[in-house]
């Protein structure tokens, strides 16, 4: 949570600097170009939050933004930024292969896995993942401009808690669980939003 507010911090102290600016109130020397850099410090947040185990979404977030900061202090990256982003997909692509391993597929769609982790990564594209283990732990979903279905509702939990982590950069994740499971969400939305939809039993 120390690591959360600091990040918080971070991200109020730059909106005031832009409201400050914006109004006129101060001139805080064009603080707006330097938005990126929030991003990225929130990349390098989840990196060490996680212990360097999730690399794919915090990178992919670290990658853009760095790339949209240069752009914004004046130095010309477009052109090499197009092969650094086929690389990151290309790599997204292999561990994605490499997670899937012992999957198969039904004839809904859907990835069926009895994993007792999930790793879906959706860049410029879409996925849906059906896992069913009886051991569940967790796992991370990366999202890049691209949407990740994952249904949990036949997995079971043994050790609890069972810990998901979400990287979603201009994207969408829907995630389907048991009804009876407890969810505790530990959220940092940044233009974007988090909604909990349950079904209500009428008796």
């Amino acid at each position: 949570m120390r690591g959360r507010a600091f990040v918080g911090l971070i991200v109020t102290v730059f909106g005031v600097l832009l409201l400050l600016e914006s109004t006129g109130a101060a001139d805080t020397g064009g603080v707006w170009q330097y938005l990126p850099s929030v991003f990225i410090v929130l990349g390098l947040y989840r990196l060490v939050r996680n212990g360097f185990k999730n690399l794919i979404g915090p990178l992919v977030m670290i990658v853009i933004a760095s790339l949209v900061q240069l752009s914004f202090l004046g130095f010309d990256v477009w052109d090499s930024a197009w092969p650094v982003i086929i690389i990151i997909v290309g790599v997204s692509i292999l561990l994605g292969g490499t997670r899937a391993r012992g999957r198969r597929r039904s004839g809904s769609g859907h990835n069926i896995s009895d994993s007792n982790r999930v790793g879906p990564t959706a860049i410029l594209g879409g996925t849906e993942e059906r896992n069913r283990s009886k051991d569940f732990q967790g796992g991370q979903v990366t999202v890049f401009m691209g949407g990740v279905e994952l249904d949990l509702r036949e997995a079971e939990v043994i050790e609890k808690p069972a810990r998901i982590e979400l990287t979603v950069v201009m994207g969408g994740v829907e995630i389907y669980l048991p009804s009876h499971w407890v969810v505790k969400k530990d959220v940092l939305p940044i233009m974007g939003g988090v909604n909990e939809n349950r079904t209500v039993v009428r008796r």
